[in-house]
């Protein structure tokens, strides 16, 4: 399984994005499993809207519909695990965003995560990003 971040959906929706190829090159060649939370998907929703379209984020949410990619909803407990994640990283710019994604993938034992936040990398994960 591999995690994918806000920032890869938004790089490959958006079509002037920088990293729109590289994106596009690194999923075509992925092979397994996706998974993403409901929290990335909002981020991703948001962004889109907010900085390309809205078209464009309500045709993202929609194509989302019809992928293969589990998205896994952030409960409380979920939630415990990320605030906990979140106290414990002494670096003030981690978003609390990564740690609700740093939780799920520790609860689901993803080593990999498709994303070109280099945050992931900086606590202990593997990215899908560099031809990996």
């Amino acid at each position: 399984m591999i995690f994918i971040d806000s920032n890869v959906f938004i790089a490959l929706r958006y079509l002037d994005h920088p990293l729109h190829e590289k994106a596009l090159k690194i999923s075509s060649r992925i092979s397994e499993p996706l998974v993403t939370t409901n929290i990335v998907i909002s981020e991703t929703l948001t962004v889109l809207s907010m900085r390309v379209s809205k078209l464009l984020a309500i045709q993202f949410g929609k194509d989302l519909q019809k992928q293969d990619i589990q998205t896994v909803y952030i409960d409380h407990p979920l939630h415990e695990k990320a605030w906990e994640i979140f106290r414990k990283i002494k670096n003030k710019n981690i978003s609390f965003f990564d740690c609700t994604s740093f939780a799920v993938m520790q609860n689901l034992k993803i080593r990999k995560a498709f994303s070109f936040d280099r945050d992931f990398q900086k606590y202990g994960y593997e990215l899908e990003n560099e031809g990996n």
